[in-house]
């Protein structure tokens, strides 16, 4: 539920935006949840150019008021970081955003389908050279896993998610500490991370426990899924030996 507050912050994005098509479309969608019946390109003034695909929520991530406090911390810090790690990228609207502010991009979507969609945001923003994209998820092991895409929130697909809906996409399952060198990712830095991997938080963690250890400290956002939160912040604390604050009522974070 979008309280006022919210609402009022959608609503100053759309005046920007000066799209009556994108104003229709949002309209119906935040106020009766009325899918778009086409494809879209939002053009937003703080978050560039969004591909929402029709019949789908992707409308949503085009607004800098979507996870608004999320957005708000990792600003915060852009200035004092170098990369951002976006573990379940989505479509790539944080990392989109991200290299607005300035920085080096790593994008990680395991699904077929938003991983499309995501190369095509990054083309339509010219961050080619600023986005690295990848197509498979991050977790404690090289492994493979069934994860179930929703038919129309696609970004709430992955192995834990406790909706019946959609159709099996087999993934790969791969640790970032055994693809820093591969990847060309650098550890020497400060770096922002993001995860959103819907249940595999923890996991994520896991494997990445090297590249924690090597980096200059950074910012850890991650979501809280009800029994894996709580897990996900004992375990960065185990590494980092930082405490884990709320963002808001779906995200926490680590500065460590």
């Amino acid at each position: 539920m979008i309280s006022q507050l919210g609402k009022l912050n959608y609503l100053t994005e759309l005046v920007g935006m000066k799209s009556f098509q994108v104003a229709k479309y949002a309209w119906n969608y935040f106020l009766n949840k009325q899918l778009p019946d086409q494809d879209l390109i939002i053009e937003n003034p703080v978050m560039g150019k969004v591909f929402c695909r029709a019949e789908t929520t992707d409308l949503m991530y085009a607004f800098y008021s979507y996870e608004k406090k999320v957005k708000d911390l990792i600003k915060k810090h852009a200035s004092e970081a170098d990369i951002f790690i976006d573990v379940g990228a989505c479509i790539g609207e944080f990392s989109v955003w991200a290299a607005q502010l300035g920085l080096d991009c790593f994008a990680f979507e395991p699904s077929t389908e938003n991983f499309c969609i995501l190369e095509k945001n990054i083309e339509l923003n010219d961050f080619t050279s600023k986005i690295k994209p990848f197509n498979f998820a991050l977790g404690a092991e090289d492994a493979e896993t069934d994860i179930r895409i929703h038919p129309t929130n696609k970004g709430y697909s992955g192995k834990y998610v406790a909706h019946k809906q959609g159709h099996f996409e087999t993934i790969q399952i791969k640790p970032l500490d055994n693809l820093v060198e591969q990847l060309e990712i650098p550890t020497d830095c400060k770096c922002i991370i993001k995860i959103d991997a819907e249940g595999m938080e923890p996991d994520v963690i896991d494997g990445a426990r090297q590249f924690l250890n090597a980096t200059n400290g950074g910012v850890i956002i991650f979501e809280a899924h009800n029994a894996h939160s709580s897990p996900t912040a004992e375990l960065i604390k185990s590494i980092t030996e930082a405490d884990a604050f709320i963002v808001d009522e779906l995200n926490m974070a680590v500065c460590y």
